[in-house]
């Protein structure tokens, strides 16, 4: 039976709480059982009376003793759902168990309680409602109801055998607990299906959330990253330069742009220059590591920012960055160079930025393919 139960609970993902749920119920219902058994043990002690007949002191002796043992029973189960409540994922074979021993012992005590009044009644009332109890309190699959409510009603058949009320009566009994078990069944399907849909809508709300979640990455990325190279953008770029200079990082600021690149866009085609633009960027990145910042600011145009580094330091990063460059084989058997323009960040992300594009410009003038330094200027404006 518990591998049975097993296998279908890992019929979908969603099914996983319906221990949790059981188990929460299990938990709480304690609480609620234990005074009602303790209630019922009472008030039929003090409705014990000198002259009240055999059956009738048999029959409360026997209820009593019934609640005694389903109040330990509530104790027992509240006292383990409690345990399994303590972990952060409930332990779905005990859990199982659990649920199954009080489904168990609630039906059975239906049947033995029905038994008891039919010692001085017609009634099977105590059984209809542990049936209609175990179909409200617990979620059960659709087919182990149907097994559960089959086994009840063949010890209900044996419990009817030792009694003895007329023919008649016994039918009677017989066909108001097969219609009860029917009500019973499909009010336990009715809401497991309920269950089912609410944890389906609850499924599909967290998958658009998901996807509303990933949409909204994607876009916070297209917003802030260069489509072509995976490079941030300029104004990403931008503002994370002056986060560092807000947080007073001492940084050097590199400016490369790849020399004659409009060459190789006319002699080799724009997706092979594509193909060179992915690549620097390639090379960049790896060259800079995780510490450093590297953007495209468009084009063939490409700046670094270099944690922890002067002017001098930030050079000589520099002139590896344009060795890298010179002696690296690109698409097609394709080679290029890049010059740079370095300035050491210092007042405004602007002043910085305009000192080594002077230095760019100044290397672009000296013959291309070196690096050149400069000084930031105060009165610069970048946009």
């Amino acid at each position: 039976m518990i591998a049975d139960w097993r296998r279908a609970f890992r019929k979908s993902a969603w099914q996983d709480n319906v221990s949790a749920v059981n188990i929460q119920r299990i938990y709480r219902l304690s609480f609620i059982a234990v005074p009602i058994h303790v209630a019922h043990i009472i008030l039929f002690w003090f409705a014990l009376s000198p002259g009240d007949s055999d059956k009738t002191v048999q029959w409360k002796y026997a209820i009593m003793l019934l609640h005694a043992s389903m109040s330990l029973v509530a104790i027992g189960t509240g006292a383990a759902a409690w345990k399994l409540k303590k972990h952060n994922g409930v332990q779905k074979t005990k859990a199982i168990v659990l649920q199954q021993l009080l489904i168990f012992s609630w039906l059975l005590f239906g049947i033995l309680v029905a038994w008891a009044d039919l010692l001085v009644s017609a009634s099977i009332t105590p059984f209809l409602m542990a049936c209609l109890g175990v179909a409200v309190v617990f979620l059960i699959p659709p087919l182990f109801s149907v097994l559960q409510y089959m086994t009840a009603f063949l010890f209900f058949q044996l419990m009817l055998t030792w009694t003895s009320h007329s023919a008649d009566i016994l039918l009677s009994l017989r066909v108001n607990a097969l219609t009860l078990l029917g009500i019973s069944l499909g009010v336990s399907v009715f809401l497991w299906r309920m269950h089912e849909e609410r944890m389906r809508q609850q499924e599909k709300i967290e998958s658009q959330n998901r996807f509303l979640e990933q949409a909204n990455e994607e876009l916070a990325w297209t917003a802030s990253h260069d489509s072509l190279t995976g490079l941030i953008n300029r104004p990403t770029f931008i503002q994370k330069a002056d986060e560092w200079l807000n947080q007073g990082i001492l940084s050097g600021l590199i400016v490369m742009d790849i020399d004659l690149f409009k060459q190789v866009n006319d002699q080799h085609g724009h997706p092979a220059g594509d193909a060179i633009l992915k690549s620097v960027a390639d090379l960049l990145r790896q060259s800079v590591g995780m510490e450093g910042i590297t953007g495209r600011l468009g084009g063939e145009e490409f700046v670094v920012l270099i944690p922890d580094s002067d002017e001098h330091a930030s050079s000589q990063t520099a002139e590896r960055l344009r060795q890298t460059i010179e002696e690296y084989v690109f698409l097609n058997d394709i080679r290029i160079t890049a010059s740079f323009g370095v300035a050491e960040m210092n007042g405004t992300f602007a002043a910085s930025y305009h000192a080594a594009d002077e230095a760019l410009y100044r290397a672009k003038k000296s013959g291309r393919n070196r690096v050149e330094a400069g000084q930031p200027q105060t009165d610069s404006t970048f946009v």
